[in-house]
């Protein structure tokens, strides 16, 4: 492969981007095939160099939806940017969906822990609620006793939603840790 085959190959995996960026990255790599040739490489040695263009689009692809879920914070761009890292290839497979299976199944557990805290009392005040006047405890000592726990679940549920999106920033950390240890992987 040539440097108009390589730079053609790399344009047209580039769709997704803006004709801007599209422009500039290629220049980019019209820059390194220059550069490359001045040390005496030729265009075989230069693209072996740097690797498949679909690749490299696919790369990118991935470096953007990241940037864009991290500037636009939402579950379709999360999901978008998870979707794109997958498709860099098996590795990903285990050390994207590994983690992200865990941190899931965490937050589900916490948020099904915090929405019986809200609920429990609820359901304890009118099933038990001939059981607090058998102990002789007087009947507004568990109906506070359920408020305070509701409202504690409440609480909860919000630092559970702060915690969501901290989990959320740092996947997306671990995403874009990721794409540069296949980039430099892929380099070698």
């Amino acid at each position: 492969m040539n440097k108009k085959d390589f730079i053609n190959k790399l344009e047209q995996n580039l769709t997704h981007l803006s004709k801007i960026e599209i422009d500039e990255i290629l220049f980019d790599y019209n820059e390194h095939f220059d550069a490359a040739k001045e040390n005496g490489l030729t265009d075989k040695q230069i693209v072996k160099k740097l690797g498949n263009p679909k690749t490299i689009a696919k790369h990118i692809k991935a470096n953007d939806l990241i940037e864009i879920a991290q500037a636009k914070p939402s579950l379709n761009s999360f999901l978008l940017a998870i979707l794109s890292i997958l498709g860099l290839g098996f590795f990903n497979l285990v050390f994207v969906v590994g983690p992200l299976f865990f941190m899931t199944g965490a937050l589900l557990f916490a948020l099904f822990w915090i929405l019986m805290a809200i609920f429990a009392p609820f359901v304890i005040f009118f099933v038990v609620l001939g059981g607090f006047a058998k102990l002789g405890i007087p009947l507004h000592y568990g109906m506070i006793f359920g408020l305070g726990v509701s409202v504690g679940g409440v609480f909860l549920i919000i630092v559970w939603t702060y915690l969501v999106k901290f989990i959320f920033k740092l996947i997306l950390r671990y995403l874009k840790f990721n794409i540069s240890l296949i980039t430099r992987r892929t380099n070698k």
